[in-house]
């Protein structure tokens, strides 16, 4: 899978947390999500300035954020956990869940079949 059809999933399956994400799939969402993050506040730089500037450039990464979480509750049902573990985000406990995604597929589970790259 390619950062274009993996933002295109996930923005189409916008609040999906049902079913299961492929590693790719997840990891390029990140990649594409990092970037509009980055870039989106220096871009609109040149367009708007002052509060108009600030909340645009806040709006975007919020919006963002929640097909975010939605790929992530997949890829975390890929290798056969909850979605539920996302909240360890809230608990500092990040490096858990970095080392939950990037676990290899389970293959079949109680979240459906393996989902194909």
């Amino acid at each position: 899978m390619n950062i274009v059809k993996s933002t295109k999933t996930c923005l189409t399956k916008f609040v999906d947390f049902n079913g299961r994400a492929s590693r790719s799939e997840f990891w390029w969402y990140v990649v594409f999500y990092a970037l509009v993050c980055c870039f989106s506040g220096s871009i609109l730089s040149f367009v708007l300035s002052g509060q108009t500037l600030y909340y645009v450039s806040s709006v975007i990464p919020i919006i963002l954020l929640i097909p975010y979480l939605a790929v992530g509750a997949r890829r975390l049902h890929d290798i056969g956990k909850s979605g539920w573990w996302l909240l360890l985000i809230c608990l500092c406990c990040a490096p858990v869940l970095l080392f939950f995604f990037v676990q290899n597929s389970e293959g079949d589970n109680e979240y459906g079949p393996a989902p194909l790259d």
